[in-house]
Parts: structure tokens; sequence; C-alpha cells
């Protein structure tokens, strides 16, 4: 499995801005079209690019804001991230590492489900000229 960090550049602030906000206004059905045609045709995978952005995004969050502070404290108190105690039996960082990430994500996984279940996001759907509308 390779790392998108170690074989391409990160993009650029601006133009994540411009895609994030392109995303979040074409699901809530508030993208002008003549961007919606301008992305189209500059970036056809502009919503894949989105998508890839924000999931990157929140795992970055959840590794930094929920994963680390959780493996920060059981290192202090000399336990570890699933209750137990160091001094018992030695479990790595990565491991715990591990388990807490899958926890996190199938919370996530979790709330997308609920989303869906309460109807979800306009999906933007092609038209007969290969553009994308919400409906």
């Amino acid at each position: 499995m390779s790392t998108p960090h170690a074989s391409a550049p990160p993009e650029s602030g601006p133009e994540q801005r411009r895609l994030v906000a392109a995303w979040v206004a074409e699901q809530t059905d508030r993208l002008d079209p003549a961007e919606r045609n301008a992305l189209d045709t500059a970036q056809p995978d502009w919503r894949a690019r989105a998508s890839q952005l924000i999931a990157e995004g929140l795992l970055a969050y959840v590794v930094l804001e929920m994963v680390a502070p959780d493996l920060a404290i059981a290192r202090t108190t000399g336990s570890h991230a699933d209750g137990t105690n160091a001094d018992a039996h030695e479990h790595s960082d990565d491991a715990a590492l591990a388990e807490r990430l899958i926890a996190h994500l199938q919370d996530f996984i979790d709330y997308r489900d609920e989303l869906t279940e309460r109807g979800g996001l306009p999906q933007p759907v092609p038209c007969g000229h290969g553009h994308h509308h919400s409906h």
C-alpha cells in the first residue's frame, strides 16, 4: 500500500478551499452553474478530489484530536488505551493507535448510515449534457 504523502505533493491551499467550497455548495444546492461548468471542464474529477481531501482531513482530525490524546493519557497513567495496565503486558503504540482509529472510524460510518437513513445529502446527477445537477 503506497502512501500518498510520499509520492504526491500536497495540493495548494486555495485550490483545496475552492474544491471543498464547491463540493459543499453542490451538496446544498448553492453551486453556481458557471462554477460547476468551469470545474467540470477543467477538473472532471473535482468531486472525487474534494471528497478525498475531506476524508483525509477527517482522518487527521480523528488522529490528532481523539486518538493521540487517548494514547498520551494512557502513557502518563501507565495504562493502555484499552484500559489494561502497561506493566501487565506490552502493547505497541501502533496497535493501540489502530484499535482507537478503528473504533472512531466505525463511529463515523455509523453516523454516515444514520444520515442515509434520514435522507442523506443530495447527490449530483448527470443531465443529458454531461453536467451534474443536484436533485
